[in-house]
């Protein structure tokens, strides 16, 4: 849907750009992306490949660029099954987590992650947002769970901020043995991207078993039967 997006609108751009400035912006691209990469490892490109580039640096591994490379093609095949299998699943669709996912997919995939590309895990953050709450209402412990899930919500939302980076960078500047901190963006993302697609796997289930947010609250927990008894008063 990503790439598909991205060319329709490319092509209604040209009767009205032309199609010179869609190439010159594809090559300009391509060109700064090839510079980007060049500028170093994490905590500047905290992709997969970036992340292996800072540990490489300090002798945490020690892979040729081939090894790294292959690592990278695994680790982005294995990405693609899950998201292939996420696909697949007969499942009652819920189009937030289609939304998020989809939205996760370009960072995962993409060998330079930068700050700035982070504004792609907002909807991802919002959908996981949104499902706490209603994990709040219809799990008998959803009040602990929504409660714990909140604060790892807003503990990822914080190490993805710019001033977390500025710390952070100003930690390493002091004990550099602490170098490892400078791969939140990696951390973040992938764990994100497993809570979402976990979600995916697990919302037939859900489905079937929340109850009809239609109803009062008082009347939710009566008929989901999941908070207290249920109740035996006609409603």
């Amino acid at each position: 849907w990503t790439v598909g997006t991205g060319v329709v609108v490319s092509l209604l751009c040209i009767p009205f750009v032309g199609i010179s400035p869609i190439f010159a912006y594809v090559t300009h691209f391509t060109s700064f992306g090839h510079t980007s990469m060049q500028n170093g490892s994490a905590p500047y490109n905290q992709s997969i490949i970036g992340v292996m580039g800072l540990f490489q640096a300090h002798h945490w591994i020690r892979l040729t660029s081939l090894q790294q490379t292959m690592v990278y093609l695994l680790f982005e095949g294995i990405i693609g099954l899950m998201i292939y299998l996420s696909l697949r699943k007969k499942r009652q669709s819920d189009w937030r987590l289609d939304f998020a996912l989809a939205s996760l997919t370009p960072l995962v995939f993409s060998p330079l992650l930068e700050e700035a590309h982070m504004v792609l895990v907002l909807p991802a953050l919002f959908v996981v947002a949104r499902k706490i709450h209603e994990v709040k209402i219809y799990h008998p412990n959803g009040r602990v769970i929504a409660r714990r899930g909140m604060f790892v919500l807003l503990g990822a939302a914080l190490l993805l901020s710019l001033p977390t980076t500025f710390v952070m960078n100003f930690v390493v500047s002091h004990w550099p043995k602490l170098f490892f901190v400078q791969t939140p963006m990696f951390v973040v993302l992938y764990a994100l991207f497993i809570c979402v697609y976990s979600l995916t796997r697990v919302n037939s289930h859900f489905e079937d078993t929340k109850p009809d947010w239609n109803l009062p609250p008082s009347d939710i927990h009566a008929h989901s039967g999941v908070r207290g008894k249920t109740s035996s008063t006609p409603t």
